[in-house]
C-alpha cells in the first residue's frame, strides 16, 4: 500500500521536483567535498568518512549517492571528458573536417587537465589505480571518436575500409596513454600535455586518412563532399 508520502508525491509533481533538487544539491555537495579532499590529501588517503564530514552529511548519505569511492572519481573524470563530446558536436555544426574536429576536441580535453595540472595528474593516477579501462564507462570517449570517424567516412575524410570502432579505440588508446604518461611525469613537464596528445592523435590518424590531396582540391573548388 502506498504511504502518504508516496501518494502525495505522485499527486503533486512539484513535490517530486523539490525532492530531486534537494537530492541533486546533496550530490553536488558530496562531489565538491570529495574534490576538496582529493586535492588536499590525495585520492588514496581520502576516505568516505572524511568526505561525509567535509560535506556535512551522514556517512550513509554518501553511500546512497556513491556506493564506492571510484564512483566519485568517475564523476570528476566525466566532467573533464564531457568537453570532448561538446567540442565534437560544435565542430560538426561548423563543417570542419575530421582531423580538425578531433584535434580541436583533444586540445580542449588536454586543457581541462592542464588548468589544474596537479589535480588532473592525481585523478589520472587514481583512475589507473582503481582499474582504469576496466571501470564502467571508461571507453565512452572511444565511442565519441568512433562516431566522428564514421561521419568522416561519409564525407570522404577517412578510409572507407577501416573499422571505425577499432579506429576509435586506437585514438582512445593513443590519447589516454599520453595522459597516463603525463600524469606519471614531473610537474614541470605538465604544461606540454596538449602538444603531446596532438602528436599522438596525428600519428594515429595518419593511417586512417583518405586521399587528402583529392579532398583539398574538392574543398578549394567549393564542392561539398557527399555521403557515400
Amino acid at each position: 500500500m502506498p504511504t502518504a508520502k508516496t501518494t502525495a508525491s505522485s499527486q503533486d509533481p512539484r513535490s517530486a521536483t523539490r525532492w530531486q533538487r534537494r537530492r541533486q544539491a546533496t550530490e553536488d555537495r558530496i562531489i565538491a567535498a570529495a574534490l576538496t579532499l582529493f586535492k588536499e590529501h590525495g585520492y588514496q588517503a581520502t576516505s568516505m568518512d572524511m568526505i561525509a564530514t567535509e560535506a556535512d552529511v551522514a556517512r550513509t548519505t554518501v553511500f546512497n549517492h556513491f556506493p564506492r569511492k571510484d564512483a566519485l572519481l568517475l564523476v570528476l573524470l566525466a566532467d573533464r571528458r564531457r568537453v570532448v563530446g561538446e567540442r565534437l558536436a560544435s565542430s560538426a555544426q561548423q563543417g570542419l573536417d575530421t582531423t580538425a574536429r578531433i584535434r580541436d576536441a583533444v586540445t580542449h580535453w588536454a586543457r581541462a587537465y592542464e588548468r589544474d595540472s596537479r589535480l588532473g595528474a592525481m585523478l589520472i593516477r587514481a583512475w589507473v589505480h582503481a582499474g582504469g579501462p576496466y571501470l564502467p564507462g571508461s571507453t565512452a570517449t572511444a565511442d565519441l571518436f568512433t562516431d566522428t570517424l564514421r561521419a568522416g567516412q561519409h564525407t570522404g575524410d577517412i578510409h572507407a575500409d577501416i573499422d571505425p570502432g577499432i579506429a576509435g579505440l586506437v585514438l582512445f588508446d593513443a590519447t589516454t596513454g599520453t595522459l597516463v604518461r603525463w600524469a606519471a611525469g614531473q610537474p614541470g613537464a605538465r604544461s606540454r600535455l596538449a602538444p603531446a596528445m596532438l602528436a599522438s592523435v596525428d600519428t594515429a590518424l595518419a593511417g586512417m586518412l583518405a586521399d587528402t590531396t583529392r579532398l583539398a582540391a574538392r574543398r578549394s573548388s567549393g564542392a561539398t563532399p557527399q555521403p557515400k
